[in-house]
């Protein structure tokens, strides 16, 4: 009997979107009918985080299913190997037309990006097109509006607004009224490559990804959609006050005091005109997803379509007092919380919200899960959702993690800890009790035991976990009381000193205690070496120790030992501060 034909999938994508900027998520002020509409046909995972708070190496986290610290991609440049998994690619290596068409941003694939049809906006992807006539750079000059455009994200726009908004008492040209009339808008080009794709004849399943540019800045909407909002109805979040700040991380701060485009800085007026441009984007964007799925109800292809909608990252979006994403040093809520929709044809309950801690890397796996694409041959760090799509009572219950080279982010039971590699300052937040991540508990003596927990969660991250063959063998060394008795751990690893590894589990031995982890088996043991020194030959013996405030310290020291081990195929900043950050972990994850 011959197999029916898998389903199509559509993934939908948006740059730098708040995960609360939704109709659905019960926004006061913005608006979403199709996003909304969309959402009561699909799973709702409303705890999703992205793997990296920048768009470069978040997009590779998606399209690979793997964790930063796997793919080794923190910056922009460098080049995947061609071991690398990739989503794309392993659909059309399996039947599918693949066909891309928006930001993709993501070139460190190189050959393993797996379209048949490469239809790119942003200038970086420009050499990458499958027709070199088809793309926004050859549309928009013949248009007549050049290319790049003020619609065009990045330091490279050759034409500025014409009516640049004035912040702070400056010119802002990333944020205004665009010379683009609406038809020609890079969202309208968008929605059109992708409308024109789904209007073929197709004689395989069909892989669509659609990927907008915005709301990532410049916040330039068409005159038809500039006064979309009226700013005074805008509410602002309360920014936290200064004894928050006090508890924060220098570096963050002092960005919410001197921001160039925060509260601080341009006010509440200044802040709510920003936020009208943001929101006119987020509306537009949806518009245009809109006439997507309107496509494909027209074409009789919506009930064999799986519909994937989540967003690269968020943006700060005037929570702390702040707009833009900062960089790559903020890893709050705000930021790598991002919105995800699922939507699997056939589905008898479609509309079910699950509240558990899930990851943009799980994309990658339920996708092939649900067309019958086995993904056991690849290196994936992400695991199916397909047996989260049920309800989930608790909020933000599970494990995620995201990271940047020297930030290093577990979120676990409704708990945050934000570890700054190799420096004294960290955040540490309960997100159960303070959502927004204004009371920053890392440095209050009450909290050890709950950072020792993340602490231990983050070793488990950077630890692969052995076979069972392996697993089986370091149970031996460590729980044979004869092989104890004979001192095997100690002719193993006898320096008094250093890390070590054992393919499974950590030793960390300094100023006379060692510490001893063993992830798979939820091993963390403390232990301080005999007073009296041995007599030749003989290993030292260490007892068991209760000392909380040097565990924290050894197991934050084998963390910084960890991430040091990650080589980077590339990081975000350049020169003498991107070798630094390379080397040493340092500068507030920069890199």
């Amino acid at each position: 009997m011959e197999n029916p034909k898998r389903s199509n999938i559509l993934f939908l994508m948006a740059d730098q979107w708040h995960h609360l900027d939704f109709g659905y998520r019960g926004h006061p002020v913005v608006k979403t009918p199709n996003l909304d509409k969309l959402a009561a046909e699909s799973i709702d995972f409303t705890h999703a985080y992205a793997q990296n708070a920048f768009c470069l190496p978040s997009r590779a986290s998606i399209l690979t299913g793997q964790y930063a610290r796997t793919h080794r991609q923190y910056g922009f440049t460098g080049l995947f190997g061609e071991d690398t998994p990739c989503l794309p690619a392993l659909l059309q290596q399996n039947g599918y037309h693949t066909f891309h068409v928006g930001k993709f941003h993501c070139n460190p694939l190189g050959d393993r990006m797996g379209f048949d049809t490469f239809v790119p906006t942003l200038p970086e992807d420009m050499w990458q097109s499958t027709d070199p006539d088809v793309n926004y750079l050859k549309y928009s000059r013949e248009q007549g509006m050049g290319f790049p455009n003020d619609q065009v994200h990045g330091d490279y726009r050759t034409i500025s607004p014409p009516e640049p908004l004035a912040l702070g008492g400056k010119q802002h040209d990333m944020y205004g009224t665009s010379c683009i009339p609406l038809e020609k808008s890079i969202e309208r080009y968008t929605s059109d490559q992708a409308v024109g794709f789904i209007e073929r004849d197709h004689q395989k399943p069909f892989y669509l990804s659609v990927s907008f540019d915005r709301p990532h800045g410049p916040w330039t909407p068409s005159p038809e959609d500039v006064d979309m909002y009226d700013p005074a109805t805008i509410p602002l979040p309360e920014p936290p006050g200064e004894a928050e700040l006090a508890k924060m991380p220098a570096h963050l701060a002092h960005y919410i005091r001197t921001y160039s485009v925060g509260l601080q800085k341009i006010g509440e007026e200044g802040m709510r005109k920003v936020l009208s441009l943001y929101y006119a984007l987020i509306t537009r964007v949806d518009a245009e997803i809109g006439r997507i799925m309107e496509a494909l109800e027209c074409t009789g292809q919506a009930d064999n379509t799986i519909v994937v909608f989540c967003t690269d990252h968020g943006d700060m979006a005037g929570h702390l007092g702040l707009f833009d994403k900062y960089s790559n040093r903020l890893y709050h809520d705000d930021i790598i919380r991002t919105p995800m929709l699922l939507k699997v044809p056939g589905n008898e309950q479609p509309s079910v919200a699950v509240h558990q801690n899930v990851e943009l890397i799980d994309v990658f796996p339920t996708l092939c899960e649900l067309v019958g694409i086995s993904t056991d041959h690849l290196a994936l760090d992400g695991k199916s959702l397909l047996s989260s799509s049920h309800p989930v009572d608790t909020p933000g219950s599970g494990v995620a993690f995201s990271e940047s080279y020297g930030m290093k982010t577990v979120i676990k039971d409704g708990w945050k800890l934000i570890y700054y590699v190799n420096h004294d300052e960290g955040e540490l937040y309960d997100l159960g009790n303070d959502a927004r991540e204004y009371h920053n508990l890392y440095d209050d003596p009450a909290y050890r035991g709950k950072r020792i927990e993340l602490l231990r969660e983050l070793v488990g991250f950077f630890t692969p976990k052995p076979s069972a063959k392996r697993q089986a063998y370091i149970r031996s060394l460590f729980d044979d009381a004869e092989m104890v008795a004979r001192g095997i751990m100690g002719k193993l690893f006898k320096w008094d000193k250093g890390i070590v590894e054992g393919d499974g589990f950590w030793i960390s031995i300094q100023d006379g205690y060692r510490l001893t982890v063993i992830p798979f088996d939820n091993v963390c043991r403390l232990e301080q070496r005999n007073a009296d020194k041995p007599a030749d030959g003989v290993v030292w013996n260490y007892t068991p120790v209760n000392d909380d405030v040097r565990l924290e310290a050894m197991l934050a020291r084998l963390v910084d030992y960890l991430a040091g081990k990650i080589r980077p195929i590339s990081l975000m900043t350049g020169g003498p501060e991107g070798q630094e950050n390379m080397m040493f972990c340092r500068g507030f994850g920069l890199c």
